[in-house]
């Protein structure tokens, strides 16, 4: 398609390295939860959200320009508004602390914002189901995660639930560094060398 003398093309699939940002920032996070990692740790994890936040938001333009909507809507709620959130939900909870102000209750109200996150990542699982089933499988777990999340931040479970809970965004995270290799690998091949699952929804 031509507009004007130019030769319209579309952008180079960033899939890649979208699922691979995730999965650095999901491990991470799992780290966290699983007890691996120190929670004195977790302002790192802002650094780190910024970066996924960046790389996924401009993969998401570069895909809803090339017209794959399926893929891009996904990387736009995990990017622009999962990992904004929290980032920004860090900053606000330190930033009384670093003020000397006395600090706010807010894991009820996070908790009730990730039940909802869990269950828009279930709904997305439905769409990437068209894509592969192995996604869909991945984002399910995802979708699980989050809601058991919520629940702990609601007082439900204690420690061994929030175990359990990161162990599930491990595994999640491990599935993000598999799709992208299978991704990577089967590109450069041209071929299906590592298998992503055939599609479940027709």
């Amino acid at each position: 398609m031509e507009s004007g003398n130019k030769e319209w093309r579309p952008f180079a699939d960033p899939t890649v390295p979208t699922l691979w940002s995730m999965a650095i920032l999901v491990i991470g996070f799992a780290a966290l939860l699983t007890g691996h990692a120190p929670l004195s740790a977790a302002p790192i994890m802002v650094a780190w959200a910024g970066a996924m936040v960046l790389t996924l938001s401009i993969a998401a333009i570069i895909l809803y320009r090339n017209g794959n909507f399926l893929v891009a809507t996904p990387l736009l709620v995990f990017g622009a508004i999962v990992g904004t959130g929290v980032a920004l939900t860090y900053v606000m909870e330190v930033w009384p602390v670093l003020a000397g102000l006395a600090p706010y209750e807010d894991a009820i109200l996070l908790g009730w914002i990730w039940m909802a996150i869990g269950i828009i990542i279930v709904m997305l699982a439905f769409g990437l189901g068209r894509i592969s089933g192995f996604l869909f499988v991945a984002v399910m777990i995802a979708g699980a995660a989050g809601i058991i999340y919520s629940l702990v931040l609601m007082g439900h479970g204690g420690v061994v639930l929030l175990r359990i809970d990161g162990w599930l965004w491990f595994i999640y995270g491990l599935c993000l560094m598999y799709a992208g290799l299978a991704f990577w690998i089967n590109g450069a091949w041209g071929k299906p060398v590592f298998p992503v699952g055939a599609p479940i929804f027709k």
